[in-house]
């Protein structure tokens, strides 16, 4: 199977791409979307895995990496005959949902620039290459992850809380009753393994899948553990919520139940998996 991985440049993707090709994958690198180059690099039979994102404010990078660099890359799977193409979305797709958990049926509804362009992007894909089958269709697979955190991840609130706990800095938590669905990253890249390699979801034209961790834990709670486990008796700085202040996301948490029917649930609990990036952030 040869795979292409786009948005090597972001530290999913440069954890992805290590490990497919620990698997023995063939596996190339794509970050130039230019029409011409995608065109070139991508061919027939191709698994092209779409994992460019842009966190930052400027309108045109984050509409760059979500919805016109993908075009390139849609068109270069069809006119190609690519296999199949795997998009990273997002929970922020689903805005404020009054569900929780979100499930993958229920109205998207993002509200910040970040998730309404995965949102593009999910629907660029749903509108070109169709839910029927034609010569101009190919199959694709939606990954909506939550919160992605794990050693080399240099930004967060995970890693901001560690690095502040660590420099004697008592960690600062907003509306700290916020709650947040953390995956480590080994659950991502056991996920997108099971888009790979697993038959009953290669069978799937076309599908979205929750990638999370299935449970949810407030902000203030998540900082109290990462001070305890640095062995810190710290105090948390805490910010209420005052009345009228925009809150992004006052809950999230994504149901798993889908992904799950096709043998993958998350393994890394969060309390082994912050201890992992303990044992990095003072190791590195």
């Amino acid at each position: 199977m040869s795979v292409i991985v786009c948005g090597t440049n972001n530290y999913v993707g440069i954890k992805a791409f290590e490990y497919l090709s620990d698997k023995g994958m063939d596996v190339a690198k794509l970050n130039d979307y230019a029409p011409r180059v995608t065109r070139h690099a991508i061919q027939e039979g191709d698994v092209v895995v779409y994992l460019d994102e842009y966190t930052g404010l400027s309108a045109y990078k984050s509409v760059q990496a979500h919805v016109s660099g993908l075009s390139s890359v849609v068109d270069a799977c069809r006119d190609n005959k690519a296999s199949r193409l795997i998009y990273s979305s997002s929970y922020r797709v689903y805005g404020r949902n009054v569900y929780i958990p979100a499930f993958e049926c229920d109205t998207k509804m993002p509200f910040d620039l970040f998730g309404m362009t995965k949102m593009w992007g999910e629907d660029l894909l749903y509108e070109v290459c169709g839910i029927t089958e034609d010569d101009r269709s190919f199959p694709f697979t939606v990954l909506r992850f939550s919160k992605v955190y794990g050693p080399g991840l240099t930004e967060g609130f995970i890693y901001d809380t560690f690095d502040a706990v660590l420099r004697d800095v008592s960690p600062g938590v907003y509306f700290g009753e916020q709650t947040r669905d953390f995956i480590y990253v080994d659950d991502v890249l056991s996920a997108l393994d099971c888009v790979l390699c697993n038959p009953k979801i290669r069978s799937n034209r076309v599908g979205a899948f929750n990638v999370g961790s299935g449970t949810e834990i407030n902000l203030s709670e998540l900082a109290s553990s990462i001070t305890k486990l640095c062995g810190s008796d710290l105090e948390i700085t805490q910010t209420t919520h005052e009345e009228g202040v925009w809150i992004d996301y006052p809950r999230m948490l994504l149901n798993l139940d889908k992904f799950s029917v096709y043998g993958w649930r998350p393994k890394v609990s969060l309390d082994d998996g912050l201890k992992e990036v303990y044992e990095w952030i003072l190791n590195r």
